[in-house]
């Protein structure tokens, strides 16, 4: 069966049995590079480095995750110095959250580990 002649149904199932392999490739090769992040943590920080600062409630609906998980995941990072949270002038309940120049550098070097594992994959086949 081809990947067009599946329904949407049956590619997430697909993608749903996948991802556990997924996760574990990532977690063992390229997050080595920041020492121990989880792939949340991980996520958050390509999230704001694509796109740029957010508030936290951006952030936990980008990555699904219920509010206090996110300020936790948030907590882990800023204590790593990789992210800074910063509250609204305008609206004291409302934070947020961006890479330092901490984060954008370890997670461009990270990015330049990923290339250069996979040329060397592609080297060897």
């Amino acid at each position: 069966m081809t990947t067009a002649a599946l329904t949407l149904e049956q590619f997430a199932a697909r993608l749903v049995a996948l991802l556990p392999r997924l996760s574990r490739g990532i977690s063992q090769t390229d997050l080595s590079t920041l020492g121990a992040l989880t792939l949340p943590q991980m996520w958050a920080l390509e999230h704001l480095f694509d796109r740029g600062p957010c508030t936290m409630r951006a952030l936990a609906g980008e990555l699904r995750l219920h509010g206090s998980t996110a300020t936790g995941l948030a907590d882990q990072l800023a204590r790593r110095g990789l992210v800074a949270r910063r509250r609204s002038r305008a609206d004291r309940r409302e934070v947020r959250v961006a890479l330092t120049a901490r984060g954008r550098r370890s997670l461009e070097q990270m990015r330049g580990q990923r290339r250069a594992s996979r040329a060397r994959k592609r080297d060897t086949s």
